[in-house]
């Protein structure tokens, strides 16, 4: 049966549930087939390129919650390159309806993010450079897992000073150095739950060692 382009009623299977949609657009073997616009009861329109009923290609989504995506689709689920625009601003790759790989995560007065998105281990994961958006004027630029900093990476202060070095659940742990370009010089130590914990030195930026000791908990000893 060849394809038409009509509107018609029908009941469908969406996102788990079974709800009434209204379709304008190509129809062929009782379904949507080709370049079309489903309009759902709850406000959410779905319009783009349609294979046995399912969106399959690209498309354009507007949420009954507000959420606006447009990119590409498989079987009705967002998958491959796509923008999403909400609460959270997303313009990266996506797999099976959620954010998955390398993208930007704008959560709008709080935080940037580019780099690795996982969705099933709290969104920011892997490697990525991080905007905190406050008044400490902070970012991070590094490995995390599960949303926080892990592995290694480089902290920059809103003073201008930074460290870089391992981390593990948010915090300075094992070996790393604090710089301050203000003062010429910077801080070598082992550290433990974000304090100095282990033998440390302070180096000028021409190589002297201008002090060094043992530090306790954040103190020398």
């Amino acid at each position: 049966m060849a394809k038409q382009f009509y509107t018609a009623k029908s009941r469908e299977d969406f996102n788990g549930s079974t709800e009434p949609y209204t379709f304008t657009g190509e129809w062929e073997n009782g379904k949507p087939n080709g370049y079309g616009i489903k309009y759902y009861s709850d406000g959410t329109t779905n319009r783009g390129y349609f294979k046995n009923g399912m969106l399959n290609g690209y498309g354009v989504c507007h949420y009954a919650d507000g959420v606006v995506y447009e990119g590409n689709f498989i079987n009705d689920l967002k998958d491959g390159y796509g923008v999403e625009f909400g609460k959270i601003i997303y313009r990266g790759f996506f797999k099976e309806d959620n954010y998955h790989g390398k993208g930007v995560l704008i959560i709008p007065g709080q935080i940037d993010y580019i780099g690795d998105i996982d969705m099933e281990n709290d969104i920011m994961h892997g490697v990525g450079m991080l905007d905190f958006h406050d008044e400490k004027g902070e970012y991070y630029v590094g490995q995390l897992y599960r949303g926080k900093r892990e592995g290694y990476g480089k902290l920059i202060y809103g003073d201008g000073s930074s460290y870089e070095g391992e981390w593990k659940n948010n915090e300075q742990n094992g070996k790393g150095s604090v710089t301050y370009p203000n003062k010429g010089y910077r801080f070598e130590c082992t550290f433990r739950n974000g304090l100095a914990h282990g033998c440390g030195k302070f180096i000028s930026f021409d190589g002297r060692i201008l002090k060094e000791g043992l530090w306790i908990n954040g103190k020398i000893q």
